[in-house]
């Protein structure tokens, strides 16, 4: 004959680590390996987001030296200064930027034209892996 198991025997654990203690023997000798993992794993999670923050800005440099090309052209199409040009593109892609814009044909010749503009760019506040982004637009010059 079985006998029934007293109810009033069994114990119940107090808290949640009293569980984990009866379910996992093992658990005094692993205290620390998650703070050893975090210690490993961190610099890798840090560099990662880095880089995409670093490649995220790039593209928007990138984005904004091409506008700067693509409203130099159109300036240059319509017969706006040289100086307003350049004013625009410096405005649009940042003070280093560097224009290609060239010279007018007195004549009016000339039916296409394309300007050309280039900006160095870095990661971070140190410019860390120096790089040179460019864009060109080319337009067709109005009557």
């Amino acid at each position: 004959m079985k006998q029934k198991a007293d109810i009033k025997s069994i114990r119940k654990p107090n808290t949640t680590s009293q569980v984990a203690d009866r379910l996992s023997p093992t658990r005094q000798s692993e205290k620390g390996s998650v703070t050893a993992e975090l210690a490993v794993a961190l610099p890798a999670v840090v560099l990662l987001l880095f880089t995409v923050l670093a490649i995220a800005a790039a593209f928007g440099t990138q984005m904004r030296v091409s506008d700067a090309a693509r409203i130099g052209a159109r300036l240059y199409a319509i017969g706006a200064p040289t100086s307003e040009i350049e004013y625009k593109i410096k405005e649009i892609a940042g003070p280093n930027a560097i224009s290609n814009i060239p010279k007018k044909d007195p004549y009016g010749i000339d039916e296409w034209t394309t300007i050309s503009v280039k900006r160095m760019a870095g990661i971070g506040p140190a410019n860390i892996g120096i790089f040179t982004l460019s864009a060109s637009a080319t337009v067709w010059i109005e009557p």
